[in-house]
């Protein structure tokens, strides 16, 4: 079997350096050929062709060789550029439970292949601090995007506790402002992240988007909305909203590197986090706030959390075990279309 990986975009991002540069190390050892590529070439029976494709390209691949299997990492729906694209690939390779779910009605061939980075990332060892580092880690739109209790919350705990907030994120796309909070910024890159990982002590990972429907405090308002749209009728309920792309990939570089956890409510979050023993899942700004602060109170506690996270994750997402199956799965495709 013949891979080849179409390098398109920036390499610094995710969906490239996870699908394009380490999928392609971690299937090598599996088959005859495995490489990398900016240029199409002939000869290989599967291409697996970069987000930031274009649909050229994998009409190209087509005609240069018809008997090929192609592939589309992480597609996008949202002009019709990116819709050629999925009906022209073969398969699709989805990061996250979400993803496939809803790329099914587009494409019944979805492999799922979870967002594992690859950096070299030191296990912390926690100890007892007087100043605790929360960090955050993704883009800036997730940090401003997302419902805002983590914020609140962590508000509230900065009067009460010496806390700082770090951020890595690429500081093109602007800056985070919050003078109720001490914050510190790191540019992003793969020599950055190793830097900020070994400072930080909690892990924080908001998640869900921030809506108006979606309040701790209700008011006339929302309960009017909740009761008279609401199937169920409950001003109480949740109305959540999360992004189909949604993804546990900010929480597993924390479960690499030994750093607890606390997480929004994304489906795949719950895959590690609803074990409490490997973490916490938080949504109101009082559970964000309880469950930072039992870390902040006890390394110990971060110690053995972070430990058993690792473990988890270790079992779940080891990229032997899922490039494996990614490759049986080509296989079937193969044997399928022949």
């Amino acid at each position: 079997m013949k891979l080849l990986f179409l390098n398109r975009g920036d390499q610094k991002l995710g969906s490239n350096r996870i699908y394009i540069k380490n999928l392609c190390k971690w299937v090598k050892p599996l088959v005859k050929t495995a490489h990398v590529s900016r240029t199409i070439k002939k000869g290989y029976d599967f291409y697996i062709c970069s987000k930031y494709c274009s649909s050229d390209d994998i009409v190209k691949i087509n005609q240069i060789n018809n008997n090929s299997i192609v592939g589309l990492i992480h597609p996008s729906t949202i002009v019709e550029e990116e819709k050629k694209k999925l009906k022209l690939a073969d398969f699709l390779i989805a990061g996250s439970l979400e993803e496939k779910d809803f790329l099914l009605k587009y494409k019944d061939k979805i492999f799922r292949f979870p967002q594992i980075e690859n950096f070299k990332i030191n296990f912390k060892k926690h100890k007892y601090k007087k100043k605790i580092i929360l960090g955050y880690h993704g883009n800036l739109q997730n940090l401003i995007g997302s419902n805002q209790n983590y914020i609140r919350a962590i508000e509230k705990l900065s009067r009460k506790y010496n806390l700082e907030l770090h951020l890595i994120y690429d500081k093109k796309l602007g800056v985070f402002k919050n003078k109720k909070i001490k914050l510190k910024f790191y540019n992003w890159s793969e020599k950055n992240i190793g830097k900020f990982l070994s400072k930080v002590d909690i892990g924080i990972v908001p998640a869900t988007n921030n809506s108006f429907f979606d309040r701790d405090k209700n008011n006339i308002f929302l309960h009017f909305f909740k009761s008279f749209f609401s199937t169920i009728g409950r001003s109480s309920d949740y109305i959540i909203q999360f992004k189909f792309n949604s993804n546990p990939g900010r929480s597993h570089v924390f479960h690499q590197a030994g750093i607890p956890v606390v997480a929004g409510f994304w489906p795949s979050h719950f895959e590690i986090l609803s074990n409490t023993n490997n973490g916490f899942l938080a949504h109101s700004s009082a559970s964000w706030y309880i469950s930072i602060e039992k870390f902040i109170l006890s390394h110990q506690l971060r110690n053995k959390t972070a430990k058993n996270a690792n473990n988890t994750y270790k079992k779940f997402y080891n990229p032997k075990n899922w490039s494996i199956k990614f490759i049986n799965y080509l296989k079937k495709i193969k044997n399928e279309k022949n």
